[in-house]
């Protein structure tokens, strides 16, 4: 094989990484050219790093007929190359809004975070050809800045994974000139073919137009694409500063400091929240109905705006946003004993609670959601009133009661799984209250994600001391 001459990107980005002290690297190989000539570049370049580990991952779709034989052919390169290899067979689920291949990318990434460790690095074989087909799909979507920046060469995930593009600077040409003159093949994507999705059609049909015209199309995209991402990070570090009196304690936005605002600064401090918690842009057309449908309600209503499976909601003068998700509130028991810590997944916090060792045979508690017109009490002394009347004492919207989980005894209400605390209901019969004294609950964490701060930070302490009329 001749010398590499791809080692040039991938050379200094390994050893960046290496020296803040990564080993694990990891190639997301789909056994095409781009991966390919990825995979054959990192195993030359990897071999200046010592104790680097690589692992090779594919991702079985299954919407190919050749999916098993893609499967096998990355599994076969990969051992004669004696690179590491990992797999995940995914579902691809359609949504009505859903196209396939954004379908396909969401579960794609996310099997790839799976098996991959959260400080490694995931090199990816994207190159210049795509960034010039995803600015000119943003494009046509009518995108802002933050779309127009196209897929950044390199970015850190929540649980401190990096993704990186070595090849952005790379012609698809380029690849495929130096995989002609490699030993080993890779695979043909046959849907790479069908102009049905709006990537190939771009590819097969518009973009070697506009190559013809203009030769060097690709980087100068690349460079404009580069000016959008650089403006779009000046924009966001004066919106971190500009969102701080707007932000609430819960995390909403207060819909009064929104209203003060222009209709331009509103829009980009409602993006900005949104990118913070990793949901979708809206379009400026659904920012002005959500003006006129939440932002000016009247206050004691209870608007509503679905999206793209996000929701927008007003309460108390906030805005909040929550993932539209399926709400089976049923709670399950994962695993361990009640002397060492039962951990069970209650309305997406997953608690362990831990009973005293002096209960020989513990009492069959199951955790369950509180229905609003149960009568409850929280106090020996204190006044019952119904469920619904207690969140609302305590500023819990009637959809965020779904972080509070109730632990009954039989059919009976025992008490209530609110913060990190267990809160006894003392309209509960005595043999029922007892257990819970004994009782230490902790949050291990929210399962909720971007749904809602989780324990909900205005009712802190509410089991601790509890307000009474």
């Amino acid at each position: 094989m001749k010398r590499d001459p791809m080692q040039q990107h991938l050379t200094p980005l390994l050893q960046r990484h290496y020296q803040r002290g990564c080993r694990d690297f990891y190639i997301a190989f789909s056994g095409g050219v781009d991966s390919y000539v990825l995979l054959l570049s990192c195993v030359e370049a990897i071999k200046g790093f010592s104790d680097a580990r690589l692992t090779a991952l594919h991702v079985h779709h299954g919407l190919s007929q050749n999916a098993d034989e893609w499967l096998a052919h990355a599994a076969r390169l990969c051992q004669q190359l004696h690179v590491a290899f990992d797999f995940r067979r995914v579902a691809v689920q359609q949504g009505n809004r859903t196209s396939t291949e954004a379908a396909a990318r969401e579960v794609r990434y996310a099997a790839l975070k799976a098996m991959s460790a959260d400080n490694g690095v995931v090199l990816l074989g994207q190159h210049q050809d795509d960034q010039l087909e995803t600015f000119l799909l943003q494009l046509k979507r009518g995108a802002g800045p933050t779309g127009l920046s196209g897929m950044p060469a390199e970015y850190t995930d929540e649980d401190g994974r990096t993704w990186c593009r070595p090849f952005l600077q790379v012609t698809r040409a380029q690849i495929e000139e130096y995989a002609r003159d490699t030993v080993h093949g890779w695979i043909e994507d046959e849907s790479n073919q069908d102009e049905q999705y709006d990537r190939n059609f771009l590819r097969l049909r518009i973009i070697p137009a506009l190559r013809q015209r203009w030769p060097g199309i690709a980087s100068a995209v690349t460079r404009s694409a580069q000016l959008c991402a650089d403006q779009q990070q000046l924009l966001d570090e004066v919106s971190a500063e500009k969102i701080q009196p707007v932000r609430m304690q819960d995390g909403g936005l207060s819909i009064e400091q929104l209203l003060v605002m222009s209709d331009i600064w509103r829009h980009q401090l409602i993006r900005f929240w949104l990118s913070e918690l990793g949901l979708p842009m809206p379009s400026q057309q659904l920012l002005i109905q959500l003006k006129q449908d939440l932002l000016l309600a009247k206050p004691d209503a209870d608007p509503l705006l679905c999206w793209q499976g996000i929701a927008f909601r007003r309460y108390r003068h906030t805005l909040y946003v929550t993932r539209i998700q399926n709400d089976n509130h049923d709670t399950a028991l994962l695993k361990g004993d009640w002397h060492s810590g039962i951990e069970i997944e209650s309305l997406r916090l997953r608690y362990r609670i831990i009973l005293d060792s002096a209960y020989s045979n513990p009492p069959q508690f199951r955790f369950a959601p509180v229905p609003a017109n149960l009568m409850c009490r929280w106090h020996p002394q204190g006044f019952s009133k119904p469920f619904q009347q207690w969140c609302k004492q305590w500023g819990v919207a009637a959809w965020q009661r779904q972080t509070l989980t109730g632990i009954w005894l039989q059919d009976e209400l025992a008490g209530l799984l609110i913060n990190a605390a267990c809160l006894p209901n003392y309209m509960a019969h005595t043999e029922t209250l007892a257990p819970l004294r004994e009782i230490q609950v902790q949050i291990i964490e929210s399962t909720c994600g971007n749904n809602l701060p989780a324990p909900l930070p205005h009712i802190r302490g509410i089991a601790a001391k509890p307000e009474y009329e």
